[in-house]
């Protein structure tokens, strides 16, 4: 037999060594540039995009939290002060419906949360002075913090609301929702919630605003200036002896 059939097979890898196109560089550089010499990308809300469907977003998001509320109603809770205000200047002369707005739920839900909120604390912490359970409170319903919770639950991708002080324009946004729109809804939402169950607002209150306790520091958010009266004062409150030093 030939000596080339006897032979094992040798496995040569072929690698091509080469470069890149000279002009690849520039071409790419030239790109980053006219880029940069456009500016900053002017904002576009979500709904500004192909995919957007807004009774599916709605629907997903009462399954996020999960209740049941009517499409009237959840849409009320979703449209800011600023929003209304800006297209019943726009439709002033025509006779269109008015844009009813969150306001009214807001104020009521501002009011359940801090009913809730200070029973709720004052049971759970039965040692802690009124002045901390206040500044918890405050914590908790501060604009940014209730802002936090209404961006992950995506409030801040459906809300309606408007950024334009000049009502002459056409363009209605032109930058994200702030903190006030986004707290505001959140508020809301607790409302409606109140007046559809008051346990229901409680429950909401319980699972996503009270849950915010467990990432933060209470020893960060409540200054002790002088610890050792306070110390003191607990002790003879219980009947105990005063502090001693080891």
């Amino acid at each position: 037999m030939s000596r080339l059939f006897t032979l094992s097979p040798v496995l040569i890898s072929c690698v091509r060594h080469g470069r890149r196109p000279r002009f690849i560089r520039p071409y790419l550089r030239d790109l980053y540039d006219r880029r940069l010499a456009q500016g900053p990308e002017i904002y576009r809300p979500r709904k500004d995009w192909l995919c957007w469907n807004r009774d599916s977003e709605l629907s997903a998001f009462l399954s996020r939290i999960g209740e049941k509320l009517e499409k009237d109603l959840i849409e009320v809770v979703l449209t800011d002060r600023s929003y209304s205000s800006f297209w019943s200047v726009k439709k002033a002369e025509s006779d269109s419906k008015i844009i009813q707005d969150n306001s009214e739920l807001a104020a009521l839900g501002f009011s359940v949360s801090e009913n809730f909120l200070y029973p709720f604390l004052r049971s759970v912490y039965p040692q802690f002075p009124e002045e901390w359970i206040m500044t918890i409170v405050q914590y908790l319903r501060s604009p940014s913090e209730l802002a936090f919770i209404a961006a992950h639950l995506g409030i801040k991708d459906i809300v309606l609301y408007s950024d334009q002080v000049d009502y002459s324009s056409n363009k209605i946004i032109s930058a994200p929702p702030n903190l006030d729109v986004l707290a505001h809804a959140l508020m809301a939402l607790v409302g409606a919630l109140a007046k559809d169950k008051m346990e229901k607002a409680h429950l909401f209150i319980r699972d996503f605003i009270l849950t915010r306790l467990s990432d933060i520091d209470l020893t960060e958010l409540i200054s002790i200036p002088n610890p050792l009266p306070l110390l003191q004062g607990i002790l003879q409150s219980e009947g105990r002896g005063p502090p001693e030093t080891r």
